[in-house]
């Protein structure tokens, strides 16, 4: 399965080789080309002070690429988080289709990474596309602070699942501009028929990338690119009180949850995809429309 999916994605892949097999496990492997820079959990752990919006930027936009492709063949990835990107020249490739399969197929089977499965998954709903945005959301605030997802806030599962179900979120780092943000709470949102889809998505990036690549240079471009210049000047007072080697839990794993109450938006969620109050909009045709503060 993990072959055809890695095939069919249309824009770009690591180089697939063939298969091999353990001798003492028989455990089958892909044999694939190098990624020089590791996955982008490891990666951010190692050169978090390095890396400018700029580029966390082009990140998303190569991530969310490969992921409109999947959806656009009806297909979820399922295992969506920082340690099945990997990067090669530092352009990220999203990998470790084991779990992929049909939007909309029914399974209550919940293998992942808890801080990054949606509450509507959790609670043992269908698995469908928007649970890949809800990830895509939890991956945006992990390039903003450079910490895995709740990264203090482990050890009980089951308190875990059921803060995540009340509205908990992570946080963003110091300086984070609000229209990101707000992009990345949308992602978040409680709602699984609120969250955009990975073409709006694909949208937005490509338009904030512009912005600062100075491409578009209207008014509310130069403002947006401002508020990233600003935010580029936090990054090195951003401390990384997490260590590489300490991440022990970043493995998925079979999930199971009795009880949980229904998903809802905390008050700060609320704020950005109720209100309207700041940051980007996602219209249903597809096209989006920019708010800040006055």
């Amino acid at each position: 399965m993990e072959i055809y999916y890695r095939f069919t994605l249309r824009n770009k892949s690591l180089s697939f080789y063939g298969l091999t097999k353990n001798p003492d496990t028989n455990e089958i492997m892909m044999v694939t080309g190098f990624a020089s820079d590791g996955s982008l959990r490891g990666f951010l752990a190692d050169n978090f002070s390095n890396i400018l919006w700029k580029k966390k930027l082009s990140y998303l936009k190569w991530i969310i690429q490969d992921l409109k492709n999947l959806h656009e063949q009806g297909i979820c990835h399922k295992d969506f988080h920082s340690g099945n990107i990997l990067l090669h020249n530092q352009i990220p490739y999203l990998t470790d289709f084991g779990l992929s399969g049909p939007a909309n197929k029914n399974s209550k089977e919940i293998f992942g990474i808890l801080t990054y499965v949606a509450p509507e998954v959790l609670k043992r709903k269908t698995y469908t596309a928007p649970a890949d945005i809800y990830s895509f959301g939890i991956i945006m605030t992990e390039l903003s602070t450079g910490l895995p997802p709740y990264y203090n806030n482990q050890g009980n599962d089951r308190m875990l699942a059921l803060s995540i179900c009340s509205g908990l979120r992570p946080d963003f780092g110091e300086g984070t501009p609000e229209v990101y943000k707000a992009l990345a709470h949308e992602c978040m949102d409680a709602n699984a028929n609120k969250r955009p889809t990975a073409e709006k998505l694909e949208k937005a990036i490509l338009y904030l990338c512009d912005c600062l690549a100075e491409r578009i240079t209207d008014e509310k471009a130069k403002k947006i690119k401002a508020t990233f210049d600003k935010a580029d000047k936090e990054i090195p007072n951003i401390q990384l009180l997490f260590k590489k080697n300490s991440d022990l839990k970043h493995i998925s794993k079979l999930l199971y949850f009795n009880d949980l109450p229904e998903p809802g938006n905390s008050s700060l969620n609320s704020e950005y995809v109720d209100s309207g109050q700041i940051g980007m909009k996602l219209s249903d045709d597809g096209k989006f429309f920019i708010l800040f503060e006055n």
